[in-house]
């Protein structure tokens, strides 16, 4: 499952929290940002702690639309394919899934 904000702010709450997270992978070079657009389907998370908290479910097929990089960040643009992908790549580390 991958969890996500729906505000720039949420975005910003999160990069703090995963700064001091004690169990963050080490040497972990970029930061990334996945952008969801409207074709991937969300599950409202919100609470009153995380008004703008969403996730992705399991096994939901996504294709990279766009990757830019801006002041050290990755940005990367995705969308719900039309049609199932022959090969199936790692949202992490882009290995080719089983």
């Amino acid at each position: 499952m991958q969890s996500a904000a729906t505000t720039l702010q949420g975005l910003v709450d999160l990069d703090a929290w995963a700064q001091t997270e004690p169990n963050k992978e080490k040497g972990t070079t970029q930061k990334v940002v996945y952008v969801f657009d409207e074709s991937v389907p969300k599950m409202n998370l919100s609470t009153k702690k995380m008004p703008d908290h969403l996730a992705i479910g399991p096994n939901e097929f996504m294709k990279v639309m766009a990757v830019k990089e801006s002041d050290g960040t990755l940005f990367v643009y995705l969308s719900s394919p039309t049609t199932k992908p022959k090969i199936v790549n790692h949202i992490f580390d882009g290995e080719i899934a089983d």
